[in-house]
Parts: C-alpha cells; sequence; structure tokens
C-alpha cells in the first residue's frame, strides 16, 4: 500500500483513486498517527477496511469527502508521519533513561516505554489499560489524580518535585512533569535519589565543617581573652598559651587544605601525565616528615620500576599521602614492635596495584563498614576531620579504580588499591 499524507488527496482523483481508507492510532508519545491507503473501488476499500477494524479505519470518497477531512477537527491534531520517524520516536521513547507512561483522560494507561518495566520487573500488558490508582497506591492519596485531571484540563504543563514513588517499586523520588497529549496526559519522571543524596552530602558537609572550623577559632579567641583579662606577662605562660593557638591554628589550616583538596579532586579534570612512582612516594615522604611521630616510623619500600604508566598525578599524591599521614598518626604508641609503614607498588596484567600495610592501632570491625563515609572517624581520641578517605575513595571510582581496606584491632591496617592501565 502507498502511503499519502493529506495534503495529496486532492491529487488522487487524477490518478483514478476515488477512496481512501484512513487508519489512526496513538503512537508511543501519545501523538496521533494518521496512514492513508487510496482506492479506485469501494468494494476494495471496504474489504481492507474490514481487515483493519481494530484501527478503527474510515473509509472516505475523496470527491465528496476530502475537504471534510480536511476541516475536521478530529483529524485536526494528527500528526502525519513516515514510518522511518515513527521508528526515532519509538526508538527514543523506549530507550530513554527516564521514565514515561501515557495515559487518558480517565488516567488510564496506553502505553509505558521500558524504563518504567525496568524498575518493578514488569511487564507492559501488565500497566496497559490499568488505571494509574491501581499501579501505585500514592497516586489518590498525593493528590497526583488531581494534578494531572488539572493538566487534562487546562493544557498547562506542571512539575512536582519530590514525589515519592510507590513502596512496592523500591519507594525511590522522582522529578515528575505532567503534560497533555491529545485527550490525556503525558508523565516523565526521573530518579532524583543520587541528587537528594547529594544534597544530604553537602547538608552534613557544610554543617560539619563549620564545626570543625569554628571549633579552633573559639579555642584562639577564648586563650586571647584569657592572656588580655590576666595581663599576663609570665614568658613561660606566654609561650605555653602559643603553643596551644599555634596547635589550633594547625587544626584549622589542616582542614581548610583538606576541604580544598576534597573540592578540587571532585570536581577539577585534570589530563593524565606519565607515572614515577619512586619519586611520587619520596616526595610524600618529604612532605609528612615534619608533622608529629614520622621519625618513630620505619618505611619498607617495594616499588617496581613502571615505565609509560600514565594516571592522574594528582590523586596518587593525595592518595599516599593521606593513607601514609594516617598510618603515622594512628601508630601505636610505646608498643613492643617499632612501628612500620609498608609501601608496595607493582604491575598485574591489567593495571597497577598498591599495597599500604601498617602495624599500629588497627580498626574496630563494628566500625569498618563505615570507614569510607564522609566525616567518619574511627578513633574520636585522635585529630581528623573524616575527609580524607571518602574523598579517595570517590576520585578513584571517577577513574575506574577501586581500594579495598583490611584491619585488624591492635594488629594493623592495610588498604589495597587497584589502578586500570590509561
Amino acid at each position: 500500500m502507498k502511503y499519502f499524507k493529506i495534503d495529496n488527496l486532492l491529487q488522487l482523483t487524477t490518478e483514478g483513486y476515488q477512496f481512501v481508507v484512513c487508519i489512526t492510532h496513538y503512537d508511543k508519545v501519545g501523538m496521533v498517527i494518521a496512514y492513508l491507503y487510496p482506492f479506485k473501488d469501494r468494494h476494495l476499500a471496504e474489504n481492507f477496511a474490514e481487515e483493519c477494524m481494530e484501527y478503527h479505519p474510515e473509509v472516505l470518497e475523496i470527491s465528496d469527502q476530502s475537504r471534510q477531512l480536511l476541516d475536521n477537527s478530529n483529524f485536526a491534531e494528527m500528526y502525519l508521519s513516515s514510518i522511518g520517524e515513527l521508528y526515532l520516536r519509538a526508538s527514543y521513547f523506549d530507550n530513554s533513561e527516564t521514565i514515561y507512561v501515557l495515559v487518558d483522560k480517565d488516567l488510564n494507561i496506553i502505553d509505558v516505554n521500558e524504563a518504567m518495566l525496568r524498575s518493578p520487573q514488569m511487564k507492559r500488558s501488565q500497566f496497559i489499560g490499568k488505571n494509574l490508582s491501581e499501579i501505585s497506591s500514592s497516586t489518590a492519596e498525593r493528590g497526583l489524580d488531581k494534578a494531572f485531571r488539572e493538566v487534562i484540563r487546562t493544557g498547562k504543563s506542571i512539575i512536582l518535585d519530590d514525589v515519592k514513588g510507590d513502596s512496592r517499586y523500591g519507594e525511590d523520588y522522582f522529578k515528575v512533569k505532567a503534560f497533555k497529549v491529545g485527550n490525556g496526559v503525558g508523565i516523565s519522571a526521573s530518579n532524583i535519589n543520587n541528587l537528594i543524596n547529594m544534597i544530604n552530602v553537602l547538608e552534613n558537609y557544610v554543617y560539619k565543617s563549620s564545626h570543625d572550623i569554628r571549633s579552633p577559632i573559639s579555642g584562639v579567641l577564648g586563650l586571647l581573652e584569657i592572656i588580655e583579662a590576666d595581663n599576663e606577662k609570665d614568658p613561660d605562660k606566654l609561650r605555653e598559651y602559643l603553643s596551644i593557638i599555634h596547635g589550633q591554628i594547625g587544626r584549622l589550616d589542616e582542614l581548610t587544605n583538606m576541604l580544598l583538596q576534597s573540592v578540587k579532586l571532585e570536581k577539577h579534570v585534570r589530563p593524565f601525565e606519565e607515572i614515577d612512582f619512586h619519586k611520587i612516594v619520596s616526595d610524600v615522604q618529604e612532605m609528612l616528615s615534619y608533622i608529629d611521630g614520622y621519625g618513630e616510623v620505619d618505611f619498607h619500600k617495594a616499588i617496581a620500576d613502571i615505565d609509560g604508566y600514565c594516571f592522574d598525578k594528582t590523586v596518587l599524591i593525595f592518595l599516599f599521602q593521606n593513607l601514609i599521614d594516617n598510618a603515622i598518626k594512628y601508630r601505636k604508641r610505646n608498643g613492643s614492635e617499632a612501628p612500620y609503614v609498608k609501601i608496595e607498588v607493582k604491575r598485574i596484567s591489567d593495571g597497577i596495584v598498591i599495597t599500604i600495610a601498617d602495624n599500629g592501632l588497627g580498626i574496630n570491625e563494628k566500625k569498618q563498614h563505615k570507614i569510607f563515609n564522609i566525616f567518619f572517624r574511627a578513633n574520636e581520641n585522635l585529630p581528623g576531620n573524616g575527609l580524607g578517605l571518602y574523598t579517595l575513595k570517590n576520585s578513584l571510582e571517577k577513574l575506574n579504580g577501586k581500594i579495598a581496606m583490611h584491619s585488624v584491632e591492635n594488629q594493623g591496617t592495610t588498604f589495597t588499591i587497584f589502578l586500570p592501565l590509561s
């Protein structure tokens, strides 16, 4: 059969066609598709129409009804499409990560896309024909049905933020847009769980950072008030106060530096460069050589000569700095065995493996599952801000790397890092 647009109807009479069968149906995004099949004989046209009854065919006589077809309001909203255009629209509809649902004026489901089927692991036939209230009990409870009917009545689109999904499908949160399609409504829903989690993390980030920044500032201000109030002139006392102030400012400097590094690693995209693991470890050791306890630790290094390997150098510097600093900070004091840090770097078939092990305090087994959480600190009695391991894990995963930890309390901790080949 030949496909014609409405504009071609008036030309058909010159070619001997007197009748056309008009077949209409909704496409995947709720628009009306019209296919026009011309015939020279009414009997043939009616026989063809009978074969297509499920598509609600109409047999139209061109000489008398072509103008009526063009003017008929029932067809005014028709979307005339070629098969190629229909395929592209259907492909987008089903391959989109956004959930799409089409409903009629009574909120009965006309169609859903593949994204809607993936979450509850259901078949399309389990949705089609059912009312939205049957699929989601929250539709009426949260007033969504009234909102969708208002879209049908006014034709104005609406956006609903933070809509909680049905408990049967995981109670995810969605941003929902409803827009009029024909006599019904098209509904798109984007999962915003990750966005909500990010907002929660950011809120905690701001709260905790503000508290940690405020604490040393308050300490310094308090000491300054004591010095001013007592008009302190004793040099020993002044040195004691200055030492405390210096320590508080050092805490503040460490925190602000960590915050800056976290933002830098999270947001900035840096080019890869060839990595010299020997030099990076040596440079990090030199940077840390001034911190308390560095001189008490024995370093054992087994770093392979690896040529031609490229990676994000900033991430690797942060990796060694953070893990070695933690090993020194959480070393055993006055133990029977001297504190040590073992650093191993080797190449395997599909990447690089870095191992950093110590014989320090270790981490309580009940706390180990939280070790990479933001602001989590396994030992509240020692200084720290809970940003380092969280930032490190996120940075590595963005580059397809991995980090794992094994720890035994009072025996030590081992971190194993995998870096993929560039």
